[in-house]
């Protein structure tokens, strides 16, 4: 009967793809399911009433439709962590771009804040560099011979 196991579950698989396709009713593929189960059990010197060739069939319906579903929601799960993936790539590279822009902007700057940096730069050396004066309490520069200049 392995054989006889494995064609049913085959045929259950193909009946459940013709339900999906809405080429056959559920009720349609419990009926042939529950007559090939009978059909099994007969060539196998078996009778089995109605009652357990309807519960076998049923429970071949119901494990096909939670293999359908379970092979839906693995699906679904691979679709949903590839998007979360790309997304996550996405911001990292959004993330990369916007720092570049961010850096161009900032040499841009330097760039054309450069002249003006300079002379800033150069007038605050000539200022440093010149001699301080000094200036008497009167106000009047001092100096070495006391004349004041």
């Amino acid at each position: 009967m392995p054989s006889s196991k494995a064609d049913l579950f085959t045929k259950s698989q193909y009946l459940y793809n013709l339900v999906q396709q809405g080429a056959l009713t559920e009720k349609q593929v419990q009926t042939e399911l529950q007559r090939a189960i009978q059909i099994a059990a007969q060539t196998q010197g078996q009778k089995i009433s109605n009652k357990i060739a309807s519960g076998t069939a049923d429970a071949l319906m119901s494990a096909t439709n939670m293999a359908y579903y379970t092979q839906y929601y693995d699906s679904l799960w691979d679709y949903k962590n590839v998007n979360n993936r790309k997304n996550m790539q996405y911001s990292k590279d959004k993330a990369l771009r916007d720092y570049y822009k961010w850096s161009a902007g900032n040499a841009k700057k330097d760039f054309d804040s450069y002249g003006i940096r300079n002379a800033v730069d150069y007038g605050t050396k000539i200022f440093q560099n010149m001699p301080k004066l000094k200036i008497s309490s009167r106000g009047n520069p001092s100096s070495a011979n006391g004349i004041g200049y």
